[in-house]
């Protein structure tokens, strides 16, 4: 009986086998049809912060550029990140706005939002690279299907724009060398550079700028080390 059990079993496992084989041979692959789309192959941000990045290293090779040095290239790269994080914000709503939220947003294409912001904040600050940005901006809005809410997008992007370049406009940055720098000659104060004696001072005047986060510049001070005047830096070098 044990005997007859077994064969029963080995002869169903090998007909289920079978219809599986059989299933198996008779499948042929296809490829289904997707509906048309149009996919974005980047995140728009990170696409026009390589933008930014490349009108950086551009302009610094101009004579003069547009934003030259440490503290302009900052303030241009808060500016443009700024508008583009409002624009985008004002479209999906992630936290609360750093300045602005546009109207009308709700059913604006938020990549569109943020091309034109950056676009518009980047041909502001760096005018002589226009056709750069002119053409950044088309290829961002090439992979964006057309209509109503690209077009609103596009609104949203340049009223943010617009908010934060007004704001921008008056906040010290043309006073970056209104009082210029002059050395006193004393120990341990900034002097002129030895290997490159002509090529002048800084940005002396920028604690003229705004801040884009802190309330003042002397939020977050450092406790000074001696009043500034050559005899108590004297002192305090002697110090132990």
């Amino acid at each position: 009986m044990a005997l007859m059990n077994r064969l029963a079993s080995q002869i169903g496992h090998r007909a289920a086998l079978g219809r599986t084989r059989n299933r198996r041979s008779s499948y042929k692959p296809g490829l289904e049809r997707l509906e048309d789309r149009r996919v974005l192959a980047v995140d728009s941000i990170l696409q026009w912060n390589d933008v930014m990045l490349q009108a950086n290293a551009n302009d610094h090779a101009l004579s003069p550029p547009d934003q030259g040095g440490p503290i302009l290239t900052a303030r241009a790269f808060a500016i443009v990140s700024a508008a583009m994080y409002d624009a985008y914000n004002s479209v999906e709503r992630i936290g609360q706005p750093y300045l602005t939220t546009a109207p009308n947003a709700r059913h604006a294409d938020a990549d569109a939002a943020v091309a034109r912001a950056a676009h518009d904040t980047l041909a502001a600050l760096y005018p002589s690279q226009a056709a750069l940005f002119d053409t950044a901006l088309l290829e961002s809005l090439e992979l964006i299907e057309d209509g109503r809410k690209e077009d609103q997008g596009q609104r949203v992007g340049a009223y943010v724009a617009k908010k934060i370049l007004s704001v921008r406009a008056d906040d010290g940055a043309d006073e970056l060398n209104q009082d210029p720098y002059v050395p006193n000659g004393e120990l341990g104060f900034h002097d002129v550079d030895p290997i490159n004696p002509g090529q002048g001072f800084y940005a002396s005047g920028a604690m003229h700028v705004t801040p884009f986060a802190v309330r003042s510049l002397d939020q977050f001070e450092a406790r000074r080390l001696d009043d500034g005047s050559p005899e108590g830096r004297l002192e305090f070098l002697q110090s132990d």
